[in-house]
This record gives structure tokens, C-alpha cells and sequence, in this order.
């Protein structure tokens, strides 16, 4: 057995157990791509977000490692949820809720048949609030558990469900909003938090009617909504409209992919193998390196899963390319010089595509 290859073997012994398993990991890292229902439609979330999963795999986009969930926005009869929507906005706009409401709703209902004793009954201000704040909670429950698991979280949402996407991003703190990301469709609210897209139809005549302050339309679809063109609902779905027509679909899934963490490959280290003899710094021609991600565990941090490895150095350079982003990352290195064994080790961190230089400085094997 060679020098070069006894070191590899022992620099496999020092790395812990976890580095050598064949670890079945995401490129990158996990994403939940919440869907949360607008009014009416709390029947058909999962079917959308497991549409959109499907409509995403398609563009090659790994179920494995990014997730559809759905979240419910949990509806009331029609008029009720409406209501509840309504008074959402006019917390927005800073509008007396009571008030706004009235003004509002008769945008769309100019008769009296749907404000007759509603606004005045149990759905109050603070009712209407309870029932909100009630999903909402349930919303941030299931953010704050991807988060942990240090996933990147997208919230996804039709109409109404983007007024509780935008209510979310204001109790977030800022270490949550780094990590979540906003694609909304035809939302009802004046913007989009941290900028994200929106996708809202020329055809959708109830938005043009009912959405106040809102998003203007941005794309239109050569397809006919799915069914009467003449109701103004129809051209409001989810299902109907918005991910029947070509154009409106390509472009919520395009957001959608733009939205998750960038590709897991591309990224580049280099840099050069040094040798402290005693006498100075010498490079060396031949090299065993291992690149590995680090975990925090009992006894300090610990390589995780093997990013890649070389048993060939020319001239002390390395480089090694088309590595999935880490942080922090380890390089471990083993060298023989003059028939003496020398070993080291550097951490770093690796953007998404990104590059990194990072030099490693061999000392002496020695077994105490």
C-alpha cells in the first residue's frame, strides 16, 4: 500500500461514521410551498396545491426535496366570507371596518340582500377578527415547523388566502422573512410582501370590480374560463381560470420556481495544498482531499455528508467544481513528504453557485 493511500485511510478513520454513509440528501436545501384557498374554495386547496406540485415536477422541479402543502382559509357560508375578506381589507386600508364594509361590498352588491342585518349580527368586528385570527395562528404554526426544520417556505395563495399571507409576513420576525418567499395570485392587497410576483387576469372581471388599491392585471389567457364567462366568479378561480389558462399557469408555476433556493450545483473551491515542514511552507504534488458539510453534535461540529473527494493535487492546487452550496463546509487533507505523513483541515462556506478560495496547511501526523 502506498503512502498516499494509507493517509486517505487514515483521514477516513479520523472523519466520523456520518461522513462515509451514503446519505440520501436534497442538492440543496428543502422547500414547503404552502397553498392557501381564497373565498369559497376551502374544497378544492388541497387539490390546487397538489396541482401545482404536479404542474412544478413537470418543469423538473423534485418533489422530493420541495414540498406542496395546503393550508385552509376556512370559509363561512358566501356572504359571511365575503364579509370576513372585506373586513381584512379594510384593515389594510385603514378604513372604520363597519363603514368600509358597507362601502365595499356595495362595489359588487349594490342591493341590500347581502348587507341586510349582516354586518350589524354576530359577525361583528370581534367576531370576524376570532375567525381570522384563529387560521391565521394555525397558518404560522405550520411556517414556524417547516422553518425549523431549516426549510425555505413559499406561501402561495388565491385572493382572499393572500390577505392571511400578508397578515403572516407581519408577525414573522426577520430571521423568518429571510427565509420565506411570497407568489401570489390575483391578490386583493396593495402589494405583495418583500416585492414578490402576483398574477392577477384581464379576464377576472370580479377583481376589476371588487379589488380596491389592488395589483393591477398583468397577463391575459387566450383560453375561455371553465364555464359561464358570464358569471364573474368563473373567471376568478383558482381551478377555472387561473391554472386552466396557459398563460396564467406557466407564469404561477414560473414564480414559483424562481422563488426556490438556486440550483444545488455550479459552485466552485479551489485553492492550494501547503506543507509547514518545520522550515516553511512547501506545496506538494499529490494530495488525498474530502470535502464534507459539518453538523453541530455532542462533541463540536462533525463532517455530515461527503460533498466530494480526490486522491490527485497538481502542484498543491485543487479545484473542485459542481459542488451543492454549504455552510459551513470542512476540507480535510493528507499529504506525504519525504516519507513523513502530514494532515489538516480548513472550513469554509459555499454560496448557491457561488465560488470559494480556501488554502489548507498540512502539520505532522502524530499519534499521541
Amino acid at each position: 500500500m502506498n503512502v498516499l493511500k494509507y493517509l486517505a485511510m487514515i483521514v477516513a478513520l479520523l472523519v466520523p461514521l456520518e461522513t462515509r454513509a451514503n446519505h440520501a440528501v436534497c442538492p440543496g436545501q428543502e422547500v414547503t410551498v404552502f397553498f392557501v384557498n381564497g373565498v369559497y374554495a376551502e374544497q378544492n386547496v388541497k387539490d390546487h396545491a397538489r396541482n401545482l406540485g404536479t404542474l412544478s415536477a413537470s418543469k423538473g422541479v423534485s418533489l422530493d426535496c420541495v414540498h406542496f402543502a395546503p393550508l385552509l382559509n376556512h370559509n363561512e357560508v358566501l356572504k359571511l366570507d365575503l364579509l370576513e375578506a372585506t373586513a381584512q381589507k379594510t384593515r389594510e386600508l385603514g378604513i372604520d371596518f363597519l363603514h368600509g364594509s358597507g362601502m365595499l361590498l356595495r362595489a359588487i352588491v349594490p342591493d341590500t340582500w347581502f348587507l341586510d342585518g349582516v354586518i350589524d349580527a354576530a359577525y361583528s368586528r370581534n367576531a370576524i377578527g376570532q375567525v381570522v385570527d384563529a387560521d391565521l395562528d394555525e397558518h404560522m404554526k405550520a411556517y414556524r415547523d417547516a422553518l425549523a426544520l431549516g426549510q425555505r417556505i413559499i406561501l402561495t395563495c388565491h385572493s382572499q388566502g393572500c390577505l392571511y399571507t400578508q397578515q403572516a409576513y407581519f408577525r414573522m420576525t426577520e430571521d423568518e422573512r429571510a427565509q420565506a418567499r411570497f407568489v401570489t395570485v390575483v391578490t386583493p392587497a396593495a402589494e405583495v410582501p418583500e416585492g414578490g410576483p402576483n398574477t392577477t387576469l384581464y379576464e377576472d372581471a370580479l377583481a376589476g370590480l371588487f379589488f380596491v388599491d389592488a395589483i393591477l392585471p398583468n397577463i391575459g389567457n387566450t383560453e375561455k374560463c371553465v364555464g359561464d364567462v358570464t358569471d364573474r366568479w368563473t373567471c376568478h378561480g383558482m381551478e377555472t381560470s387561473y391554472l386552466h389558462g396557459t398563460h396564467s399557469r406557466e407564469e404561477i408555476v414560473g414564480n414559483i420556481i424562481a422563488a426556490l433556493p438556486q440550483e444545488a450545483s455550479g459552485g466552485t473551491v479551489s485553492g492550494v495544498v501547503t506543507v509547514d515542514t518545520g522550515g516553511g511552507a512547501t506545496s506538494v504534488s499529490g494530495a488525498f482531499l474530502s470535502i464534507c458539510t459539518l453538523q453541530e453534535g455532542q462533541f463540536g461540529k462533525f463532517c455530515d455528508v461527503t460533498l466530494a473527494s480526490t486522491t490527485s493535487v497538481s502542484s498543491g492546487g485543487y479545484q473542485f467544481t459542481n459542488l451543492p452550496p454549504c455552510d459551513p463546509c470542512r476540507i480535510w487533507a493528507a499529504a506525504s513528504v519525504g516519507g513523513s505523513a502530514y494532515v489538516g483541515q480548513a472550513d469554509f462556506s459555499l454560496p448557491a453557485n457561488g465560488t470559494a478560495t480556501v488554502g489548507v496547511l498540512l502539520g505532522p501526523l502524530i499519534f499521541n
